[in-house]
């Protein structure tokens, strides 16, 4: 009954947001350290290794796999390089220091498989996050793109960190006349579809975060996705670590469901690659494209001229392969059959010897 509701509130009130942002850079991210010693420099290394395996699945469940538990211990093996920076924007603070590392996809993309757990790809659904606090002993307050709290500071933190595209609601007259504080607190449902359609979002996102005693926090959520509403409720010691939690557990669930959506649909390529010029370039080429668990089958058509001709079966269709291709520089897109229908498609590459 909820989801017949629910779906019948996603069609009245036109929340059918198809707006999907790429994400740059998921095997880069960047951790806070106290200086460039070197004694902060291995364990911000394997910080940075743990986010970007997070953020390359969606899951936090990811860092449990045994697989994944003994490649923690050589997290250098998977760096290319690292750096450090002061970190720019209104958030950061005054002579703060941050280390930027950039990790092989390849290899983190073969360590994924073989943990068994699925790639989230840069296509990602943007997320409409509502967002009301309330400190002990005070009304709860909506924060919006212009607020300034500590709570969106950590918000703002942990979907950089997940690779979670976030918009945050305006909160002007248009709001106001759409939604209040309240409807947020006691999760109006139609109020909040209302309200979220005029963003264009994949996913609105509720959350409710209350401080219920000294050192006790509440987070309580909903996740509006796909004709559906996903309660989430989760209890910290601090707001930051209240909000962290909800956010990292709201961002698995939109990435299994996106995952299992996309592994439903698959497609038919037909690639020609160039540049192919020996034995040990034609067996890397393949070496590379059977390290993707989403390519069901690969086939050889014709090996000539420099060129490597093969139709691979991949499940996510043809945007999955885009978005599994351009992780890195392996495979350079020199053009694709646009005449082609949305289930199969010719692509022309040139092989990168030099990655």
């Amino acid at each position: 009954m909820l989801r017949f509701i629910c779906s019948l509130l996603f069609g009245l009130l036109g929340f059918t947001g198809t707006m999907a942002v790429t994400v740059p850079h998921l095997f880069t991210t960047d951790v806070a350290v106290p200086s460039q010693g070197p004694e902060y420099r291995a364990p911000a290394i394997l910080h940075a290794f743990k986010q970007v395996l997070v953020r390359s699945t969606g899951q936090p469940e990811v860092l449990k796999s045994s697989v994944v538990e003994n490649a923690l211990g050589h997290a250098r093996d998977y760096l290319i390089d690292y750096g450090y920076r002061h970190p720019q924007g209104v958030d950061a603070s005054p002579g703060s220091i941050e280390m930027f590392a950039r990790f092989n996809p390849t290899d983190i993309k073969a360590l994924i498989k073989k943990a068994n757990f699925p790639l989230w790809g840069r296509d990602r659904p943007l997320v409409l996050v509502w967002l009301a606090v309330a400190y002990q002993n005070q009304a709860p307050v909506l924060l919006g793109q212009d607020s300034v709290d500590s709570a969106l500071t950590n918000l703002k933190q942990q979907v950089h960190v997940l690779g979670l595209p976030m918009i945050l609601p305006a909160l002007d007259v248009v709001d106001d006349n759409k939604i209040t504080v309240q409807d947020i607190w006691k999760m109006n449902y139609a109020a909040i579809l209302n309200a979220s359609s005029r963003y264009g979002s994949n996913v609105a996102l509720a959350i409710k975060l209350s401080e219920i005693g000294e050192g006790k926090w509440l987070a309580s959520a909903d996740v509006f996705l796909n004709n559906n509403v996903f309660p989430l409720s989760v209890s910290a010691s601090s707001a930051n670590k209240a909000l962290r939690t909800m956010v990292t557990k709201a961002t698995g669930l939109i990435a299994k469901d996106y995952v299992n959506a996309a592994s439903n649909l698959q497609s038919q390529i037909t690639l020609t690659i160039d540049n192919v010029h020996d034995v040990l370039g034609y067996a890397a080429v393949l070496k590379y494209l059977r390290g993707f668990s989403e390519i069901q089958d690969l086939q050889v058509q014709r090996v000539a001229n420099n060129q490597v001709q093969l139709v691979l079966s991949i499940n996510g269709g043809l945007k999955a392969f885009e978005n599994l291709t351009g992780l890195d520089n392996k495979l350079v897109l020199e053009s694709s059959d646009e005449t082609s229908n949305n289930t199969s498609r010719r692509y022309f590459f040139k092989w990168n010897v030099n990655q």
